[in-house]
């Protein structure tokens, strides 16, 4: 008998630690979709689709392509050697083989089009290949995915590049500009200097007084690099306003 309470008393304990408390007014996100655990590869349709019906919106990686698409990419380069994103025309991109099946690589008009339930839509930056003329037109192209879809969705966009930045942080409102920081060092001084919404950085750089002193410059925060429950529940401690998670599955009191 002393064993079988034992076990129960184990199990409940194990299903309590699976419950999250996530904080009031926070959003979550899919990390390329459904995150790198899951079988559907990130960016890939049916991934973001779905991490975007589950939980308050889904992150993307975006690139350009050499006739200026952007597309959900998340490596840096293709498969077989083709080279990067930057380097090839929409029309001739390879299929992406993952496990038993291929999945296009897909536009990011053609995601958004899709979807029309005002939830957010982050799109990650990626600058691969291109100069300094072709992010600008990169930046135009984003703003004008904002311009048309803004009003179905919240549309984030997150860079680390400054000339990108510099394009994007001029006056907006159908969009919310983060910029992304590669360790939790300069963020405060993004926030003096910058004309930007908020911070996107990893969750093990920001706890409770690091996000309490950049929301107090007036920007907002969201989290990221989070794989696992622990992850999240540390992350959740922090009080930022997004988070990015791998973690899909998990249960909200």
């Amino acid at each position: 008998m002393k064993g079988l309470i034992s076990s129960l008393l184990i199990f409940l304990l194990v299903g309590c630690s699976h419950r999250l408390v996530v904080p009031d007014n926070a959003k979550v996100m899919g990390h390329g979709g459904m995150g790198i655990k899951s079988l559907l590869p990130l960016d890939s349709y049916p991934s973001l689709l779905k991490a975007y019906n589950i939980l308050d919106g889904t992150e993307g990686d975006v690139q350009m392509t050499k006739d200026c698409v952007l597309v959900y990419w998340h490596n840096s380069s293709l498969p077989k050697k083709k080279g990067v994103i930057s380097s090839v025309v929409y029309d001739s991109l390879p299929k992406n083989r993952y496990i038993f099946k291929k999945y296009e690589i897909i536009s990011v008009d053609s995601f958004l089009s899709s979807i029309d339930s005002g939830k957010i839509v982050s799109l990650d930056i990626k600058i691969y290949g291109l100069d300094d003329a072709r992010k600008k037109i990169f930046a135009k192209k984003l703003k004008s995915i904002a311009k048309k879809y803004s009003g179905k969705n919240i549309v984030f966009f997150e860079t680390g590049d400054d000339v990108i930045l510099s394009e994007l942080s001029n006056k907006h409102d159908n969009y919310t500009l983060f910029y992304y920081a590669g360790s939790g060092t300069d963020v405060l001084h993004k926030c003096d200097k910058a004309n930007i919404d908020g911070i996107s950085m990893h969750f093990k750089f920001a706890d409770s007084s690091m996000v309490k002193k950049i929301k107090d410059k007036g920007c907002k925060v969201m989290l990221w690099g989070m794989h696992n429950l622990r992850d999240l529940k540390k992350a959740f401690e922090a009080g930022a306003d997004y988070y990015q998670t791998d973690k899909i599955r998990f249960k909200r009191d």
